[in-house]
């Protein structure tokens, strides 16, 4: 948890702080779990690369289990890794994550304009991925003065790939979808939590009904060229994908780096996922 008091001139400088700083850099160069899944000593698996076959957005499966609200903030990882349902299981064609795979927010470059608090050292530094890190929910912010909350939002205009619209992408076969995905232009803020779809053997079996969708929980961070956006699944300990982290260039409709992260025989594995927008 983080409270920060600033004293400014006026409150146009304080929503510019504001808007800036909820997708600082800075921010991202520390994790906020405490605890991670150790490297896997599995030998690494080759990549499977993902087939450009047409996508369809996918049928979803009814649950009599309600899925939790996005809103609600995941569970920090345990001590002990929990193994997931053998039907939560899905194969991926990924590889064990170990030191050898590199965050897709190494690749963030910081913005040259506006505050910064992120020094070169950090920006060049080894950024974690969304494995080791987890959800930031942000809180008010207030006018000492006046006592009221400062509204950041006047507009809603999103960036272009972001606007509401579904990702959708193939890994080993299987499709991923991603809906809806809102990021507001001016400061990347998320302004509503995807859920996440597995449409299993949409390739092999040319399978059409997804299963039930999971709640999850996004953050974005801005680069002078790039927006990261990160999705934590809720019970990610129960899901067949654990997080996923996309490096997509502003107003694309394709990401340019994907990493989906999930858990195999409770080890931590990651296959690349680059979805386009549908």
């Amino acid at each position: 948890r983080r409270v920060e008091i600033t004293g400014l001139a006026s409150e146009a400088l304080l929503k510019q702080r504001l808007e800036q700083e909820g997708s600082n850099l800075a921010y991202l160069h520390y994790g906020t779990t405490t605890t991670h899944n150790p490297p896997a000593t599995t030998a690494s698996g080759a990549k499977r690369p993902a087939s450009k076959a047409s996508i369809s957005p996918p049928t979803v499966k009814t649950s009599p289990t309600p899925a939790r609200s996005a809103t609600a903030k995941p569970a920090m990882p345990s001590e002990r890794p929990v193994r997931p349902d053998t039907a939560a299981i899905v194969d991926f064609g990924g590889q064990a994550v170990g030191s050898g795979i590199q965050s897709l927010a190494a690749n963030l470059k910081p913005r040259t304009n506006g505050f910064s608090l992120i020094s070169d050292a950090n920006a060049s530094g080894a950024l974690s991925s969304c494995m080791v890190d987890s959800a930031r929910v942000g809180g008010q912010a207030k006018n000492l003065a006046s006592g009221k909350s400062v509204e950041l939002h006047q507009t809603r205009e999103y960036l272009a790939g972001m606007n509401g619209r579904a990702w959708a992408g193939l890994v080993n076969g299987h499709l991923v979808t991603l809906s809806p995905v809102k990021v507001l232009r001016d400061d990347v803020t998320v302004t509503e939590n995807p859920r996440v779809y597995i449409t299993r053997d949409y390739l092999s079996k040319k399978n059409r009904q997804a299963d039930a969708p999971v709640a999850a929980i996004a953050n974005a961070w801005e680069g002078e060229d790039n927006i990261l956006y990160r999705v934590w699944l809720q019970n990610d300990k129960q899901q067949a994908i654990s997080c996923i982290d996309l490096l997509v260039p502003k107003d694309a409709t394709r990401a340019q780096q994907g990493q989906l992260f999930y858990t195999n025989h409770s080890a931590a594995w990651m296959a690349g996922y680059t979805p386009v927008r549908s």
